[in-house]
């Protein structure tokens, strides 16, 4: 049966009143998007898992920020580097008064089944890394990549692994090519190598590169969004992520 043009057109704006009423609030019910670091994806998979109407975004920090500040629906942002926190602030995205301090976490140089650790990060990784590739997240875009960068730059490894190094999407991508062996090393935080049971880990000082603190920023100032704020910043969740190997960054 052939339709008519009005009867197509009633079609379509039926169509079109379904697709409004599914996007509106009493469906939506206060959705919470929370974007954060991809180091975080186990612990807040876990700890978003008990809160209804939220969904958990993971990804590189530089990634998400660039999502959000072409506006991807985020309410609140946990990035791993203040650095992009600072950039959407300066973009107008985040209010300065509605980012505070999170997370604290450590470094360390992770080998993969049966490579060898070596006894300091320095010299004798340098021996090491002329046979086996080092993985880091791509420190135009990763934070656990720029703070890598900074430690092999202290120690003086940087210029001639810089061409070799492995760039990877995220700091957990740089954990799974060294559990699966295609590359010998990685560094990635200690909270990610905590989750692992098939990689070594040796703490990288954290001397040799700017402290590794995670902000949280409220984007959209909504009692719903608020309440997930509020529970992350709480007991329960500060306990998770402690179980998870970070360490509660005070407010300053």
């Amino acid at each position: 049966m052939r339709l008519s043009v009005p009867r197509i057109a009633a079609i379509a704006l039926a169509a079109a009143v379904i697709w409004v009423l599914d996007q509106s609030p009493s469906s939506a019910q206060d959705r919470v998007r929370v974007f954060a670091a991809a180091s975080l994806t186990q612990p807040l998979t876990e700890i978003l898992s008990a809160m209804p109407n939220v969904d958990g975004i993971y990804a590189s920090s530089g990634t998400l920020a660039r999502q959000i500040q072409a506006g991807a629906p985020a309410d609140i942002y946990v990035s791993a580097h203040p650095r992009w926190t600072d950039h959407l602030v300066t973009h107008g995205v985040v209010t300065p008064g509605n980012v505070t301090p999170f997370l604290r976490n450590a470094l360390v140089l992770v080998a993969g089944p049966d490579m060898p650790l070596p006894d300091a990060f320095g010299n004798d990784l340098a021996g090491l890394l002329t046979e086996h590739r080092l993985a880091i997240g791509d420190p135009d875009h990763v934070p656990a990549g720029q703070y890598a960068r900074q430690a092999l730059t202290a120690v003086g490894l940087w210029s001639s692994l810089e061409g070799n190094a492995v760039r990877a999407t995220s700091v957990r991508a740089v954990l799974a090519y060294v559990e699966r062996g295609a590359v010998g090393y990685g560094i990635v935080y200690e909270s990610d190598s905590v989750a692992s049971q098939s990689v070594a880990r040796l703490r990288i000082p954290d001397a040799l590169h700017d402290p590794i603190l995670y902000t949280i920023a409220l984007l959209r100032d909504t009692p719903a969004a608020r309440t997930v704020l509020d529970a992350l910043k709480g007991a329960d969740s500060q306990a998770t992520l402690s179980r998870y190997g970070f360490t509660i960054a005070p407010v300053e």
